[in-house]
């Protein structure tokens, strides 16, 4: 096993996390409105900012350092600006949620999910490639 195949492994983790946390704020923002849910929104936050900080950085090293890949290839400067978005919208939904504004706080992670799958979607099938 090779040290890329090492940094794929931890760039698929993380995409997991920031999955798993993006679906674990859908579930605390639709299914639990008003209650008190500050730990499981804690964790929530901490599986996509971790996911979101490991896809970023184990993404760009692979495309550094795997052959036939480079930062400039269209599918992945798209997945750059797409995590931008996403993860822009996402800070501004943490925001919008904690001030009370929770139809500004859905209607923010609408769009950062949007992001995520898009980039999901490029990761999935690297359009131009």
């Amino acid at each position: 096993m090779t040290l890329d195949d090492w940094i794929l492994g931890f760039h698929v983790l993380s995409a997991f996390a920031l999955v798993s946390g993006m679906v674990a704020l859908w579930t605390l923002a639709l299914a639990a409105p008003g209650a008190d849910v500050a730990t499981a929104s804690r964790v929530a936050r901490a599986a996509v900012l971790s996911g979101s900080v490991g896809t970023l950085v184990f993404g760009a090293w692979l495309a550094l350092t795997v052959d036939g890949y480079d930062l400039w290839d269209g599918w992945i400067a798209a997945a750059f600006v797409l995590w931008t978005v996403g993860v822009a919208a996402g800070a501004r939904s943490s925001v919008a949620f904690r001030s009370g504004d929770r139809a500004r706080g859905v209607a923010l992670h609408a769009v950062s999910t949007l992001a995520l799958v898009l980039v999901l979607a490029d990761m999935i099938w690297k359009p131009g490639t």
